[in-house]
């Protein structure tokens, strides 16, 4: 829920504060900035918060809904892209705000997933249309390089590999794997071999540490673990879906619905659990000492972490899933009070100037 400032020299509403992340639909879209600042999406803004002086900037060159986003590996270009009958791209600077790149006219719909290649040379995205369209961008100059079908059920996620020249897609039982060379992009299928029952739904994508292996989590909780494009390992590491895994130095974050923020060495062996288990994780973003968890109740979450203490901050809270049917302010104080489908009563901090600039 946007708060704003009214400016005594201005004619309208200047856009001061947002309350709340995009957690309820969207996975995989938050993170820390070159600057290390914090990175993500609302509505059709783009955010950028400084958790130190609790301050905000906006990206506002959207005409509907974001509904992705991805960060370039310099941590200073952010790529968005949203719904919409003629869906786009923006490739932003977040330290700026302004505008480096638009990618236009492929997509229809919206575009529901994206990545960098680890060089930053190229974005791939996936579109809402009946064939979740993928497109492999040259982002600096808007060159469509190449595109391709990937399924005609849901995808999930789509990310690049930082070690090969790779794109893997995944979502309603599927996983599709992609060798992209100049121009031309050649599929491989995943393949689960002599796996028992129905091939599972796969939520999200990351990569192994140099090792060639690309690690997904399912909606039933299970880590599968493919070479090429072949599973050659399953893993049962949570109860429930598991929405986000995010690899780090020394080994990998993992979370989902359980609420279980877990710590693994390369080997997978799990090291530490981190039970915030009333939220639903939905998104992680990792710099060294800290991570970030993105829920679905659309709050936004620091974990800071040394040896075995771990200290769980909440830095932005908002509402989950559902429409904000109410807003009040207190005549007598800065605050105010929201209420929405997801039952909850939400209290903030209102900014207000009269006419000689005093609050």
């Amino acid at each position: 829920m946007p708060v704003e400032t009214l400016h005594p020299d201005s004619t309208g509403l200047q856009l001061d504060f947002v309350y709340g992340y995009h957690g309820s639909r969207c996975r995989d879209n938050l993170f820390y900035t070159k600057s290390d600042e914090i990175v993500y999406h609302i509505a059709g803004v783009g955010i950028v918060y400084n958790s130190k002086t609790h301050s905000q900037r906006f990206f506002l060159g959207h005409t509907d809904d974001i509904i992705s986003l991805t960060v370039h590996p310099n941590g200073k270009y952010v790529a968005t892209g949203q719904i919409g009958k003629e869906p786009y791209i923006c490739v932003w600077d977040a330290t700026t705000m302004e505008t480096v790149s638009l990618l236009k006219g492929f997509h229809t719909r919206g575009v529901s997933s994206m990545g960098f290649s680890n060089d930053g040379k190229f974005l791939v995205s996936v579109g809402l249309d009946d064939d979740h369209d993928m497109a492999l961008w040259e982002w600096e100059t808007g060159r469509l390089v190449s595109h391709e079908r990937t399924s005609k059920e849901r995808v999930f996620d789509i990310q690049l590999s930082p070690y090969a020249p790779l794109a893997v897609t995944s979502g309603v039982k599927h996983i599709n794997f992609y060798k992209y060379s100049g121009n031309t992009m050649t599929q491989k299928r995943g393949v689960f071999g002599n796996t028992s029952g129905e091939v599972p739904t796969i939520l999200c994508i990351a990569f192994g540490h140099e090792d060639g292996l690309t690690y997904t989590g399912t909606l039933n909780g299970e880590i599968l673990v493919f070479k090429d494009n072949q599973l050659i390992k399953t893993m049962k590491c949570h109860k429930g879906p598991i929405y986000a895994i995010c690899p780090f130095e020394a080994g990998f974050f993992s979370g989902g619905k359980d609420g279980i923020l877990k710590i693994w060495d390369k080997e997978w062996k799990n090291i530490h659990n981190v039970n915030i288990s009333q939220y639903q994780i939905k998104s992680l973003g990792y710099k060294p000492g800290r991570i970030l968890v993105g829920t679905k109740t659309s709050d936004i979450l620091e974990v800071e972490f040394q040896n075995d203490n771990f200290k769980v901050t909440p830095l932005i809270e908002g509402h989950g899933e559902g429409e904000l049917w109410g807003c009040a302010t207190s005549p007598t104080s800065e605050h105010f009070v929201t209420a929405g489908d997801d039952k909850q009563s939400n209290f903030g901090a209102v900014k207000l100037e009269n006419a000689s600039g005093a609050k």
